[in-house]
């Protein structure tokens, strides 16, 4: 079986192409190796073999490696995302209390130019030596013989580095907005490999190009043994999230809106307000919605499982975000082997007391199944009988038990039995210490029909997004929930009901097509729940100081023995401050490394 997964077959080839010595790895040449380019374009299988690093080394990570071990490549450990963690640990979603992360450093200290390898949720250098491959790999693969890959399958190769070059930038963008541009094979006959940053809009012109060139070139899909790879909707995925962050507040807005003064305005914004970024974010969302309609690609319904929504281990909104090669799914990771459990250990695992838990701060986004707001405590500290919490738990939307497993009750989404029929509410007490569980309950999002999996595919793109980011777009550009782009397939509002409907809930009100921003807000917050979109999204709509910045709360459960026997108890939750933890504005954007800063090529950002 020829997949990604195959890279390890010639770490010749892995070294040639990528293994860097500095600490930004577009500053050096390759370190010397026996094995030479025409070595490693001189047949189909060494040829491959490059292609496939490149992916495992381009393609996002969402879920960890345990304790951030990535056994394939050790250069590879310091991978976006967090060791032990999600990004949702360092949002409003999620808190985990699952010993010391790289998250839990960014909520006690913020991120700093000078440590940012230690507490900083990406790491700057990890993405060149793939880029520099995947530049490398395009110069080089007309080198393989035709009869070897016929020059059609050659130029799709071409292709799928250029789509993956592009989704390198585009998960960077948001990151550190305006990046050094490289877009050949550095280190013949350049003057210097200093490369410095482009602007703002040259960033995002590059990568726009790239899935431009790309598109044309790519299958809409591939046989079942090879998925993973790039088809043609993934740049036009990555266009879409490229075009939606453009046109959001955060880039679309000139210097004197800028979150900090800044003597670069050109590396954090587009320099003033353009309301046909909007429109550009519409269709190309609408782009992606489209291509899914002749690829094969759509959304999970009740009618895709067997049970439909009658039971909760058979809900479409948990088997489309967890199950593998779903037909919901655009791209996924899938470099990893069975025994890299970090799956587990970045989410909930050991169903101990520790792990990662749903904070009470995001739940206000969910709805009850009746798509009513429920009512949480608002009084902290206030003591109110476990059986209302109970209540409350059973009254919520179908997605909100595939995210939140209720205490004192069987996981909603498991089939695995034993120590899964029941989270451990016998277990607390009111002598909660600091590593101990919080939240309204452990998060079991990706664990629909879970049975003990080590490792998931990290799902990258997925269809739903793009009818989310097709409405915010339409509804912005038109100020109407219920326009629609000249070529749409749905108005903003029915783009959101398709979501909603699959969800398990009504479609929207007039009261709510009225308010359709924050529905919107909603959406993506219930829809995307810690798949990684919340701290982008909060930040390119320029709420994080108020959502992240503000106090996170949790609920504690209490099991407090009463008389003198442990067979009687008073059973109570309460609502409590959970930690403070470090926002500033500085932290809209990553720093650079300092020391890359200090070598006087790169213009740090603000507040660094």
């Amino acid at each position: 079986m020829k997949t990604y997964k195959n890279i390890l077959r010639l770490c010749a080839v892995i070294i040639c192409l990528a293994s860097l010595n500095s600490c930004l790895s577009i500053l050096e040449k390759p370190s010397s190796s026996d094995v030479t380019l025409d070595t490693i374009f001189s047949n189909r299988d060494y040829a491959e073999s490059a292609l496939y690093n490149i992916y495992y080394q381009l393609v996002p990570r969402g879920f960890p490696y345990t304790n951030g071990n990535y056994p394939e490549n050790k250069s590879l450990q310091s991978q976006t995302q967090f060791s032990r963690s999600l990004l949702a640990s360092i949002t409003d979603e999620c808190c985990n209390y699952r010993g010391a992360t790289p998250g839990r450093y960014v909520n006690v200290a913020g991120f700093d130019a000078i440590t940012a390898s230690r507490n900083q949720e990406d790491s700057w250098a990890h993405r060149w030596p793939g880029i520099r491959a995947a530049w490398t790999f395009i110069k080089n693969i007309d080198k393989v013989p035709d009869e070897e890959i016929p020059d059609a399958e050659k130029t799709q190769m071409i292709a799928e580095a250029k789509a993956l070059i592009a989704l390198a930038y585009m998960d960077m963008l948001p990151r550190y907005a305006a990046m050094p541009i490289v877009d050949h094979p550095l280190g013949e006959g350049d003057a210097t490999l200093l490369v410095q940053r482009s602007t703002l809009k040259e960033t995002i012109d590059f990568i726009l190009k790239l899935c431009e060139e790309a598109i044309p070139d790519l299958p809409d899909t591939y046989p079942s043994n090879m998925r993973g790879r790039v088809t043609k909707g993934v740049p036009l995925c990555i266009k879409s999230r490229t075009l939606l962050y453009a046109a959001s507040p955060l880039f679309n807005s000139s210097a004197s809106d800028m979150i900090l003064d800044y003597d670069h305005p050109e590396f954090v914004c587009l320099e003033g307000y353009d309301k046909e970024r909007w429109l550009k974010a519409a269709e190309a969302a609408n782009d992606v919605l489209v291509w899914a309609s002749t690829a094969g690609v759509s959304l999970i319904t009740a009618a895709d499982i067997a049970g439909g929504e009658t039971d909760p281990k058979h809900n479409a909104y948990g088997y489309a975000t967890s199950e593998k090669d779903n037909k919901e799914v655009i791209l996924a990771n899938k470099g990893y082997s069975s025994s890299n459990n970090g799956f587990g250990d970045g989410i909930f695992w050991t169903f101990s007391l520790r792990g990662m838990s749903v904070m009470l701060n995001i739940i206000k986004y969910f709805r009850k199944a009746d798509a009513s707001d429920q009512t949480w405590p608002t009084t902290l500290n206030e003591h109110r009988p476990f059986s209302e919490y109970t209540t409350k738990m059973n009254e919520m939307e179908p997605r909100f038990l595939q995210c939140v497993w209720p205490a004192g009750q069987a996981a909603p989404n498991f089939t695995k039995t034993g120590d899964y029929t029941k989270w451990p509410f016998g277990k607390i007490d009111d002598q909660m210490s600091a590593s101990d569980m919080h939240g309204v309950g452990p998060m079991v999002k990706f664990c629909y029909n879970y049975s003990g999996e080590l490792m998931k595919d990290w799902i990258v793109f997925r269809l739903a997004e793009f009818y989310l980011n097709y409405a915010e777009a339409t509804a912005e550009y038109y100020g109407s929930a219920d326009a629609k782009t000249p070529t749409g397939l749905y108005t903003a509002a029915q783009a959101v009901d398709v979501i909603r409907t699959r969800g398990g809930i009504r479609v929207l009100n007039a009261a709510e097509k009225a308010d359709f921003h924050t529905q919107i807000v909603r959406e993506r917050a219930v829809e995307l729940f810690a798949e990684g979109h919340r701290w982008w999204d909060c930040k390119r709509w320029k709420i994080a100081d108020d959502t992240f910045g503000g106090t996170l709360y949790t609920l504690r459960f209490v099991q407090n023995v009463a008389g003198s026997t442990a067979t009687s108890y008073t059973e109570y939750y309460l609502a409590e401050h959970a930690e403070p933890r470090v926002w500033t504005k500085a932290m809209y954007f990553y720093p650079f490394p300092q020391e890359e800063v200090d070598k006087g090529y790169l213009v740090q950002n603000p507040g660094y």
